[in-house]
């Protein structure tokens, strides 16, 4: 593939989470519509907080919008946050503009400690100067095997992250993981213009002394070779 286009949602381990991007990449062979021209993507980490409603999932009424399992029994009510099932938390408060809103705002970590009665032990920011970032770049691709040939295309992912205490100390230590998932469209040399099924890029980290950084590529963690690639 050259200059594919790109949209990712990324999650990080221990409840951290970006945005969902814009576009990246695409080249003037691409025959599908694009941007003229788009640059690096960078994304900074924020805590993700619990959702307040769902999709239903199963019974008659599915994919209806819910907020508890009651609304679409005999299905479930769940908040798809990446390919992670969650179940929203129903609003027990108003806005000043009338709202519906769920209060005190709960992380993913915070509630599931609450829900299962452990510590919370999790990890989160030290106010005065945690913050994290991930971003994504077209590049060539490096990797030197047969499925790839030398004018492929390829991602740079970029990770960091410092300023994280957990329950205990304040640098939290330990091994994370980052998960990028993706909706790719390129120019197949084979079968033209496509897009894949979606898909997850996971990565390890390891946090010492609260911060870790990383720098791989799409191609090297999900080479052309592996069942999971989408080619």
């Amino acid at each position: 593939m050259k200059k594919p286009l790109l949209a990712v949602i990324v999650l990080l381990a221990h409840g951290f989470i970006v945005r969902t991007s814009p576009v990246l990449g695409a080249g003037p062979q691409c025959e599908f519509d694009h941007p003229y021209k788009t640059g690096k993507i960078s994304l900074s980490l924020v805590q993700a907080f619990m959702p307040t409603k769902g999709i239903c999932f199963g019974g008659a009424v599915e994919g209806d919008t819910c907020t508890a399992d009651a609304d679409c029994a005999p299905g479930v009510c769940r908040s798809l946050v990446g390919r992670f099932p969650i179940a929203p938390r129903p609003a027990n408060a108003i806005t000043e503009g009338g709202v519906p809103s769920y209060a005190p705002p709960k992380t993913f970590d915070q509630q599931y400690d609450e829900d299962h009665g452990y510590p919370l032990n999790g990890w989160s920011w030290v106010e005065s100067k945690g913050n994290g970032s991930v971003s994504f770049q077209a590049s060539k691709n490096k990797l030197i095997v047969p499925a790839m040939p030398e004018d492929s295309a390829d991602v740079m992912v970029q990770f960091k992250i410092k300023g994280v205490r957990d329950g205990l100390v304040a640098k939290a230590a330990g091994n994370g993981s980052v998960w990028a998932f993706f909706r790719l469209t390129f120019k197949d040399r084979a079968k033209g213009d496509m897009t894949v099924e979606d898909f997850a890029l996971d990565f390890g980290f390891v946090l010492a002394a609260g911060q870790a950084k990383k720098k791989t590529t799409l191609c090297s963690e999900r080479p052309p070779s592996s069942p999971r690639s989408p080619g």
